[in-house]
């Protein structure tokens, strides 16, 4: 059990760090981001890689570096509240609640960021989408225990 959480750490710790790297540090993926200790999966952490795949004009890129730092102080205190309901982990419902509104408020940038983007991007970000899941998919068999 404990090799097996060692290299579910290991995993996690190089996926990050791999995401992290080849990733421009555009669209909220620098420093201070919500991919550090207590941070989010789904579309926080998935967005910036699509974006970059989307292949942007500088036009657009505008548009969503716009639509970020409009919402970066909102996000921020979301990030917040959610590690300080962490921190009491006695006061689940204010973790919940939380959690909650982080995930609306990331959905809401990232619908606002889906209509900057042109049906070919969408297209092309939706098959990256697809094969982002698929390696996490292949990551947990890796990492998952053997039947007997």
């Amino acid at each position: 059990m404990k090799k097996r959480t060692l290299i579910l750490a290991a995993v996690a710790t190089t996926t990050l760090g791999l995401a992290t790297v080849h990733a421009r540090p555009r669209f909220g993926m620098g420093a201070g981001s919500m991919m550090g200790p207590g941070g989010m999966d789904g579309p926080a952490m998935m967005l910036p890689l699509l974006l970059r795949s989307a292949n942007l004009t500088d036009e657009q890129e505008a548009q969503v570096q716009k639509i970020m730092a409009d919402r970066r102080t909102q996000t921020r205190a979301l990030v917040r509240e959610m590690r300080a309901g962490q921190a009491a982990l006695l006061d689940k419902d204010r973790l919940t609640r939380a959690r909650a509104q982080l995930m609306d408020h990331a959905v809401t940038t990232a619908l606002d960021i889906r209509k900057v983007l042109t049906p070919e991007q969408l297209a092309r970000t939706a098959k990256i989408k697809d094969r982002m899941r698929a390696l996490h998919d292949q990551m947990r068999e890796l990492v998952a225990p053997e039947e007997e």
